[in-house]
């Protein structure tokens, strides 16, 4: 990343082809962790998204699993 990022300070911005702010305006980082979380903080603060609840579809004869059933798996109650 650091040739993209020489390139922006000393070329672009020496140039006025983009301005001070824009080199704040991304994240650079070889963790795809670290991006899936700025992702994820930028899309509920900013577009206001946020996780969906997913509900059963009758039509897929998709059942409510119980919070209660402490039996594992394989386990059919």
């Amino acid at each position: 990343w650091n040739p993209l990022l020489a390139y922006l300070r000393n070329t672009m911005l020496a140039d006025g082809t983009i301005s001070p702010g824009d080199l704040n305006l991304f994240t650079v980082s070889d963790d795809p962790v670290a991006i899936a979380q700025v992702l994820s903080r930028t899309a509920r603060s900013q577009f206001g998204l946020r996780d969906r609840v997913t509900r059963p579809r009758w039509w897929l004869f998709e059942r409510a699993i119980s919070s209660g059933n402490s039996g594992g798996a394989g386990t059919d109650r």
